[in-house]
């Protein structure tokens, strides 16, 4: 049984952080759209730019009367919203950009990848195809992961593997045959058909 560890608030240390994932957690249209801001603003008695400004970080203090308010906006409970480990926070219900002033993070730079690939490649029965975890690493992190598992690696590069092109394949199966034999990293390497997506 896997454990979802993605509303944890210390793995969205920041009230930014939390602001940012909240909002990605809201309903969404039909065409998978998010509310705007100044609609959630506007119904929640919030002065425009709030929810901008505190996603942003460019604000992190509020009056007391105002963040009951946020909540609500926000569909979490206050205490999860303030970062208490104890209360329980939402789901995602569409990708997670990154939050504005961030970038992109991808499996190979969150913490445990390199060790959890090694734990991987042990198992006898190998599923994962010749160059799938360089090509793992590479692919961007939609969901906040403290910390990489097996599992995950294995995920990651048997996902990233089906969607990438013959070409890609090819080049990352022969990109890591050269690592093995030599016991290097054979440079910063990007896989085309993982672009990240642009930012809100």
């Amino acid at each position: 049984m896997s454990v979802d560890y993605t509303w944890r608030p210390m793995i969205l240390p920041t009230l930014a952080d939390r602001a940012w994932f909240a909002y990605h957690c809201l309903p969404r249209d039909r065409r998978g759209k998010l509310p705007f801001l100044k609609e959630l603003e506007l119904e929640h008695g919030l002065s425009g730019g709030t929810l901008s400004h505190m996603m942003s970080g460019r604000r992190s203090q509020f009056r007391f009367e105002t963040m009951p308010k946020i909540s609500e906006a926000l569909r979490v409970s206050e205490p999860w919203l303030r970062g208490d480990e104890d209360a329980r926070g939402p789901t995602l219900t569409g990708p997670l950009p990154p939050r504005p002033g961030t970038k992109w993070i991808r499996h190979g730079e969150v913490p445990g990848w390199r060790g959890s690939v090694e734990l991987a490649r042990l198992e006898p029965r190998q599923i994962v195809p010749p160059g799938g975890f360089l090509l793992g690493a590479e692919m961007v992190v939609y969901r906040p992961i403290d910390r990489i598992t097996p599992g995950q690696a294995i995920a990651a590069a048997l996902y990233a593997y089906e969607f990438s092109t013959p070409d890609e394949q090819a080049k990352y199966s022969t990109l890591e045959a050269r690592e093995a034999n030599h016991g290097h990293n054979s440079g910063k390497m990007r896989a085309a058909a993982l672009k990240r997506p642009a930012a809100k």
